[in-house]
């Protein structure tokens, strides 16, 4: 008993409550700048300037970089998400405008670079419904097209989940005592 409270004294209570991913050697802020540095060397493109560490949050970190080609963004999400890496470059493919251009693209190691994007976040656009009601139809618009778009979805890693099928699940969900 006293071994078992000595271990528990000994852990960092911050540490523990992090996700598995945090813990990961494999997954850090230094190798998300060393794969930005690497990307754009071989891309010819000279930082200027040391890469800024933005965020580190549950889902990702974000670092920006200006170069001799304007500001980049790295991301990297624990692999989980990796999906969203390939639903970003599939995004930028089908639909360019609709998320920021993707330069490079890694799904299996789960992160990215963009090119940096000028102008106000949407979340910044108060004065009137707007742009709210163009971008929510342009993004309605991209489901019905990736939709009709199967193979790509999946190739990206969506998970299938049709309307129907969905329906037909709630009643098992509401009757499993576990979700109670």
């Amino acid at each position: 008993w006293d071994e078992l409270l000595e271990l528990i004294h000994s852990l960092d209570p911050v540490e523990i409550a992090r996700p598995g991913y945090y813990r990961d050697p494999d997954w850090s802020v230094a190798d998300l700048v060393a794969h930005l540095g690497m990307w754009l060397a071989e891309a010819g493109i000279r930082r200027r300037g040391a890469p800024t560490h933005v965020r580190s949050w549950a889902r990702s970190a974000l670092a920006s970089v200006e170069t001799d080609h304007g500001r980049f963004w790295a991301k990297q999400v624990p692999a989980v998400f990796a999906h969203e890496i390939a639903v970003t470059g599939l995004l930028t493919d089908v639909d360019p405008g609709s998320v920021a251009p993707t330069f490079a693209v890694d799904v299996p190691g789960a992160r990215m670079i963009t090119s940096h994007v000028d102008g106000p976040s949407l979340a910044d656009v108060t004065d009137g419904p707007e742009a709210w009601t163009a971008t929510l139809a342009r993004l309605g618009e991209l489901q019905r097209v990736l939709a009709a778009d199967r193979t790509a979805l999946e190739t990206a890693g969506v998970t299938a989940a049709p309307i129907g099928a969905l329906a037909g699940s709630v009643a098992g969900l509401l009757g499993d005592e576990r979700l109670t």
